[in-house]
């Protein structure tokens, strides 16, 4: 015979986390409240208080590093002269670099992994010389985001 479970949830924290919990681990009730606990380390969705939320923050699911590169060339100037680089983090990845927490990840999930998104991206650019007061269109493929994705076999 199956007992009946009592689950007392206190806040609109642990409900939030208690609903993620249950959408993404596929596994049994029990083991996902079990689980609770590995959600809350990730930050909390809403406020800390036992009130009604104001506001809901949404995180991604995959950490990224952001990084400004600039443009450097001998022959032409660009504009704008840089450009925001988003490269996703890897679970494990041994950077030595990376905090604890830019190493972690919520996209943990079997099967899923987080994956690069690059995007082609148009700048401008013109010769250095004075001679030259042209501006030209220049593209260039970018690392911008990282989503949280599923294999699909076609």
């Amino acid at each position: 015979s199956k007992r009946a479970m009592d689950i007392h949830l206190d806040s609109w924290d642990q409900i939030v986390t208690a609903i993620l919990v249950l959408l993404l681990a596929g596994r049994s009730l029990q083991s996902q409240i079990d689980d609770i606990d590995m959600f809350q380390h990730y930050g909390r969705v809403m406020s800390h208080s036992n009130e009604l939320p104001t506001k809901i923050v949404y995180k991604s699911l995959c950490n990224t590093i952001e990084k400004k590169v600039e443009f450097e060339d001998e022959e032409y100037e660009f504009e704008p002269p840089h450009y925001i680089e988003t490269t996703c983090t890897k679970t494990g990845s041994g950077r030595r670099d990376l905090t604890q927490e830019e190493n972690r990840q919520m996209c943990n999930i079997p099967g899923f992994d987080c994956i690069q998104q690059n995007k082609k991206v148009t700048f401008l650019r013109r010769l250095k010389s004075h001679s030259s007061n042209g501006w030209e269109p220049f593209s260039q493929t970018v690392p911008t985001h990282c989503e949280c994705m599923w294999p699909k076999l076609e």
